[in-house]
């Protein structure tokens, strides 16, 4: 493709957090911003909980990082051809310990960080997901981080009028949604078009069982 992304970097910010040999203070320096509003004594104790390193342990190691990386650098490309001025954004992998799972990315448009939580993609049916809807479970597995992360970007560029706020209008919304997402991703590399298929079907079927609850009660 002419003239392709930036180099996607990718940064796994828990491992750096789970390194007992890396001081607490140097890894505030590396990323200033992690810590937000939590203590130096509970952050501390975090980094040494072992429930914790255990979940995210077992949430990197279903994490192809090589093949993430050149996922999004194609997904990027393709997103580029639409946008000329789009940048690559800074890649960080991070683990919530399963407190984000049901929203697992977002992106960071001022620093232009795209954050991505590994415990939200540890595979349909993990025992940590107990007890989680299987209708969400069915996206949570490391082939479905692109796709999400093209409708995080192509919910970015079509945006919402605060003037069409019908039903009608959220349908219309979505589905230039759905349509922008799938240009961006329908040549990442490695997945077939039945697998593209599959996973736009498995989106949009997430986006119908929440319109069902939301206005037919079922």
């Amino acid at each position: 493709m002419k003239n392709p992304a930036e180099k996607v970097d990718i940064t796994d910010i828990s491992k750096r957090f789970y390194d007992a040999n890396v001081p607490l203070d140097q890894f505030k320096t590396e990323f200033p911003w992690f810590q937000g509003t939590v203590s130096d004594a509970d952050f501390s104790k975090r980094r040494a909980d072992q429930e914790e390193i255990k979940i995210y342990k077992e949430a990197i190691g279903k994490i192809d990082e090589k093949k993430l990386q050149a996922d999004l650098q194609d997904l990027f490309s393709h997103i580029k051809y639409y946008f000329p001025s789009f940048k690559s954004p800074k890649v960080y992998l991070f683990s919530s310990a399963l407190q984000m799972v049901q929203d697992p990315i977002f992106y960071d448009a001022k620093g232009n960080l795209l954050f991505i939580d590994v415990t939200g993609f540890m595979g349909e049916g993990n025992a940590n997901y107990k007890g989680l809807e299987m209708y969400f479970q069915k996206s949570m597995n490391p082939n479905n981080i692109v796709p999400k992360v093209a409708q995080i970007y192509a919910e970015g560029f079509v945006k919402e009028s605060p003037d069409h706020q019908k039903f009608i209008d959220m349908i219309i919304l979505n589905g230039k949604i759905m349509i922008l997402k799938d240009a961006f991703f329908a040549y990442v590399s490695g997945l077939s078009e039945n697998e593209l298929y599959t996973e736009t079907i498995r989106m949009g079927s997430i986006q119908r069982s929440q319109y069902l609850e939301l206005f037919c009660g079922e």
